[in-house]
């Protein structure tokens, strides 16, 4: 004959040692879904927020530095060129 399982609840609550093995048994099960399923909701939740928040900050920062830089004031600035460079004498005068 097959016991019920509210039955082992009930014999739990007098003692007996078969309804403490079946809610044990039911506890661990219960607790390894939930913490899959949260475990599962909160990575995909922490992850669409962080790629906003990323996508957030390189559009800000692609618009904003990128208009920053001025371009005509980085060739002012005096650099010696390669010809410049090879027009040194290459051999040693001897006195």
């Amino acid at each position: 004959m097959q016991v019920p399982p509210w039955e082992y609840v009930i014999g739990v609550m007098h003692g007996g040692a078969a309804g403490v093995i079946f809610v044990v048994i039911l506890s661990v099960i219960l607790s390894v879904i939930l913490s899959v399923i949260l475990s599962v909701i909160l990575s995909v939740i922490l992850s669409v927020i962080l790629s906003v928040i990323l996508s957030l900050i390189l559009s800000v920062s692609d618009t904003q530095v990128g208009d920053e830089i001025d371009m005509d004031k980085h060739d002012m600035i005096p650099h010696r060129s390669d010809h410049q460079l090879q027009d040194k004498p290459k051999t040693k005068k001897t006195p």
